[in-house]
């Protein structure tokens, strides 16, 4: 719903506001975290658990409010990722989000075993391709193995918020580098 309108995320909230269905709160939340606002994210969430607090959305979106939590959370929000994954089967969604939790632990090893399981469910996934080179890049892997997962990226999602910021810096680092030449 978010992309329906092109990043207009009070579009978006006016479209799931009032509804009582946990999928529609569960947008709610993902909405105002990506709004930088988990206080009412949390509100979200205290309306999803009075109707249903084991459900898997209200679950999905306990976790979601505990990686923007940040600090000790992230290893209750992977103990949630975890459980739904062992209850549904372990989806590249899940096991992504359980190898950010592991990245933001300074897991690498662990976040790296997380993304290739992912990668083998669908190698397409962008997010996935941006945090295995994140993390490839931390376990000081090899350039071409950094190049591939780069090329692999852009072919899957040109427009990736990764591959423009990663375009922004070199592009930044072009226009400057003869001010700094020795």
């Amino acid at each position: 719903i978010n992309a329906e309108y092109g990043g207009d995320r009070e579009s978006a909230l006016r479209c799931v506001r009032g509804s009582k269905d946990l999928e529609c709160l569960a947008l709610g939340v993902q909405i105002y975290l990506a709004m930088n606002r988990p206080d009412l994210a949390e509100k979200e969430l205290k309306t999803m658990q009075s109707i249903d607090d084991d459900h898997s959305c209200t679950q999905l979106a306990t976790a979601w409010l505990f990686v923007a939590a940040g600090g000790e959370k992230y290893q209750d929000a992977c103990i949630i990722f975890q459980e739904l994954a062992e209850k549904f089967s372990p989806s590249a969604f899940l096991l992504n989000s359980q190898a950010v939790c592991h990245i933001h632990m300074n897991k690498m090893e662990q976040a790296e075993a997380d993304l290739l399981d992912a990668l083998q469910k669908d190698n397409k996934n962008a997010d996935t391709l941006a945090n295995m080179l994140l993390v490839a890049q931390h376990r000081g892997k090899s350039d071409d193995m950094l190049k591939r997962y780069m090329t692999q990226l852009r072919q899957v999602a040109p427009k990736h918020s990764f591959v423009r910021a990663y375009d922004q810096a070199n592009a930044s680092f072009e226009e400057n580098k003869d001010r700094y030449a020795l």
